[in-house]
């Protein structure tokens, strides 16, 4: 008989796997065959969307990982009589470890898969304005300088994230136990500094998808795309904002031995309201790869199109 906490992990590793992970991976190898990628803007954006796909399959393969885990070292808790031999101490110990390791690559993969959506969209909002316009604007280099350069600052915090996460767990097992705790602290603060910073610029990227549906809303063939965008926009929006709250709401910032009490219900919102948003976002993204005639492709040129009409004759 499984315990409630146990019955919602499974519950929640039974709804990544059907509603995210097998559906990512059949995703991901149709996307290698029907969305191409050259050096414009809305074909850039598609080959980050094919690098975020990717990084989305493992943050799901990681996460029902860490759940089957979890489900196994809280069953030992629980179920075993004979808690006190050896053998039992190091089963538990092993899964301990390898519940730390698989979660330490979880949280990178997903941290990397929202820098990954965020350059996505902004590249695609650059692409259906120069599809709309026929030109590529100052503003639009101005606004990839920009997203790459807050995916830097991202990619630092995710990397400190990364390094924390591994010396807590060196620690722990093997050194000083309090820098462990103050290690734990840190990794705390900056995954929630991470947090803030990504749900703003996912204001920013709606925004921005705002500006460009009604700027191109004279064109008819790029209506459906500039919709697609804003919906994928808002989604992620949901998701980022749940992700902030949440985090919010299940630690102290302050102590990590402060936390709250954890709402078993909390595993069921991390898939409906964390894991499934960023799904569909990508699934509206690979929709608008694949609309060849309304969408994106239709009036698409390379740069050095671009760049040949500007120069004077």
């Amino acid at each position: 008989m499984l315990y409630p906490m146990e019955k919602y992990l499974v519950a929640h590793g039974a709804m990544v796997v059907i509603g995210a992970w097998i559906p990512s991976l059949v995703l991901f190898i149709c996307s290698l065959r029907l969305v191409r990628s050259q050096k414009d803007p809305a074909r850039t954006g598609f080959t980050f969307f094919k690098w975020a796909l990717f990084m989305f399959s493992g943050t799901a393969f990681f996460d029902v990982c860490s759940r089957a885990l979890q489900t196994a070292l809280n069953w030992l808790w629980f179920h075993n009589d004979d808690d006190e031999s050896d053998h039992f101490g190091h089963t538990v110990q092993g899964l301990s470890i390898s519940l730390q390791s698989i979660q330490v690559v979880f949280h990178f993969f997903d941290m990397i898969t929202d820098i990954l959506v965020m350059i996505m969209l902004l590249r695609l909002s650059t692409g259906i304005l120069i599809a709309h316009s026929s030109r590529n604007n100052t503003f639009g280099k101005k606004l990839r300088l920009v997203s790459y350069g807050a995916a830097f600052i991202l990619g630092v915090l995710t990397l400190t994230v990364l390094g924390l996460r591994i010396r807590y767990i060196c620690e722990a097992l093997y050194g000083d136990y309090e820098i462990a705790q103050d290690c734990a602290l840190q990794n705390r603060q900056i995954r929630f500094t991470f947090n803030v910073l990504i749900f703003v610029v996912s204001l920013a990227v709606v925004a921005r998808a705002a500006m460009v549906k009604r700027q191109s809303k004279a064109d008819r063939s790029l209506s459906w795309c500039s919709t697609m965008l804003v919906v994928a926009s808002v989604v992620w929006l949901l998701r980022t904002t749940f992700n902030m709250a949440i985090f919010a709401a299940e630690n102290n910032l302050s102590n990590i031995y402060g936390d709250p009490k954890y709402e078993f219900a909390n595993l069921i919102l991390e898939v409906v309201f964390g894991i499934w948003p960023q799904f569909i976002v990508l699934c509206i993204v690979f929709a608008m790869g694949l609309a060849k005639e309304k969408g994106i492709w239709s009036r698409q040129q390379p740069l050095k199109d671009f760049e040949r009409n500007q120069q004077p004759v």
